[in-house]
């Protein structure tokens, strides 16, 4: 009996799992609009009101800055919402969410709270969090069409306005997520009460010229990956590599995003991306775009801290300061791999050829300063620590297994189990990793640098760790992910 019930349990757990990834695969193309709807976002379309609710789609997905809290979104537009994916939310009745289209709509055209506005008198109800009354056929909309989650908190009360699609005056109440419409013709059907085309007011407003190209599958091949940053968070992320190529971290993927270049990246901290040639990318929240360069000179690193960063290549040195980058310095004959961030402050690393190769450490400020360094190994990548109280301040990987630690003052060798080049570090809250040559990944402890099983023998370039459960690192046509004490190949 026991076994039976177990075999029913697992039964119902591969099909309840078989139909989630069918949902997250379905899709649907709408001929009205030529735009198709697919995984998460069909699943709410279908669940929240369909066409009646949120219109037909009038985009295809691309990530989007909100301008409600700055950060990028998976979104895509529909003639009554835009949905925006929120995998921190994944597995709750959040994790798709409407843009706040309503208060946006609502700020702009009625900045000191619209004229006449009137309290229902049918069935009504004071909503607390806004001091709103909600009554009426728009109560009973309201409460039976998602409520909170899906409309948002009201924040008019009902009045009269002339739509902006027809022409008409309809009687009307503002919510965060939608504009209510009362459609007496249509008494006594589903269509009694309406949404305002919100989603093609903002997509019209922001999009005249064309909506920004949205992400697709992966394609990596044997690309290779150079810079990776991570810092906006757990859901999104970007890494940047040969031919331009630019990879999305959204929505629990790894996406490919339109590139404005073809010339090699070498690195990316958001929102600047660098490479081959001096080029400069800056991501707008929306898409990436060239920037202005003062320099021809190939660029190898970048690290941005609040409003100043600083980027290097070759001999070069440039500053991001006021609004622009500038050259900050040019060296005799230096070539510059590696540079970190820490306000107007910064560290830059790698070798020089004076007669010989020479290790090459400096530190950047308003005084380019050089610093003595017990190691002729070229550095390739510097990391100053996330935590400013922590001791040493930063450290630097290189050639043969190079690792050093700087205290702030002074740099101190270090030993490490491995003879391979040393790529990319990252030192910060998550712990202190690096990556190198044949897949070589390395992780220091209390007892100093050990080597750690991984999944590939491909050169690594760069490593970003989440948190002590959760990273990043990517390299030659490679990508692998850190979770449960382990590192696997994605996908």
């Amino acid at each position: 009996m026991r076994q039976t019930t177990r075999l029913l349990i697992a039964l119902v757990l591969l099909l309840t799992t078989f139909a989630s990834v069918q949902a997250q695969d379905a899709s649907q193309t709408f001929p009205q609009t030529g735009k198709t709807v697919r995984g998460r976002f069909l699943s709410y379309w279908q669940q929240h009101g369909g066409l009646a609710q949120q219109g037909f789609p009038i985009s295809n997905e691309f990530s989007e800055r909100s301008d409600l809290d700055g950060k990028s979104y998976l979104v895509q537009y529909f003639e009554r919402a835009v949905f925006e994916y929120h995998p921190e939310n994944a597995g709750t009745a959040y994790e798709i969410l409407l843009s706040q289209l309503g208060t946006f709509q609502y700020g702009k055209k009625y900045a000191g709270g619209a004229p006449s506005q009137q309290v229902s008198a049918t069935n009504p109800t004071v909503v607390r969090e806004t001091g709103k009354t909600l009554g009426g056929k728009f109560r009973t909309y309201w409460g039976t069409h998602g409520g909170l989650a899906q409309q948002g908190f009201p924040i008019s009360n009902e009045f009269s306005e002339r739509s902006d699609l027809d022409g008409k005056s309809y009687l009307v109440q503002y919510f965060e997520r939608a504009v209510f419409e009362y459609h007496p013709e249509n008494a006594g059907t589903e269509y009694e009460v309406l949404l305002s085309q919100l989603g093609t007011f903002q997509y019209r407003k922001r999009y005249a010229a064309g909506e920004p190209a949205g992400d697709k599958p992966l394609q990596l091949g044997s690309a290779r990956l150079l810079g990776l940053d991570m810092r906006a968070g757990p859901e999104e992320g970007w890494a940047v590599g040969d031919g331009g190529i630019v990879l999305h971290y959204s929505g629990g993927k790894w996406l490919q995003s339109p590139s404005p270049t073809g010339r090699t990246l070498y690195a990316v901290s958001l929102p600047w991306a660098v490479g081959e040639g001096g080029i400069i990318l800056k991501y707008d929240g929306s898409s990436w775009q060239q920037a202005a360069s003062p320099t021809g000179e190939t660029l190898r690193a970048v690290a941005i801290s609040g409003d100043e960063g600083w980027a290097v290549g070759g001999s070069t040195i440039l500053h991001y300061s006021g609004g622009k980058w500038q050259i900050a310095a040019r060296l005799a004959a230096d070539d510059l791999r590696g540079v970190a961030a820490q306000g107007a402050a910064g560290l830059a690393v790698g070798s020089t050829a004076s007669g010989e190769v020479a290790t090459r450490a400096l530190q950047l400020g308003s005084k380019i300063v050089p610093l003595a360094v017990p190691a002729r190994q070229a550095l390739y990548a510097v990391s100053y620590a996330s935590n400013p109280a922590a001791s040493p301040k930063a450290r630097a990987v290189g050639e043969g297994g190079t690792a050093l630690s700087f205290d702030g003052s002074s740099w101190q060798p270090e030993a490490t189990p491995t003879a391979e080049d040393l790529n990319g570090i990252y030192f910060g809250e998550g712990g202190t990793w690096a990556v190198g040559n044949a897949g070589t990944i390395l992780q220091r402890n209390d007892k100093g640098w050990i080597a750690v099983a991984s999944p590939t023998q491909a050169t690594l370039s760069s490593v970003v760790m989440l948190n002590a459960g959760e990273g990043w690192a990517v390299g030659y046509g490679t990508i692998l992910h850190y979770q449960n004490g382990k590192w696997s190949k994605y996908p």
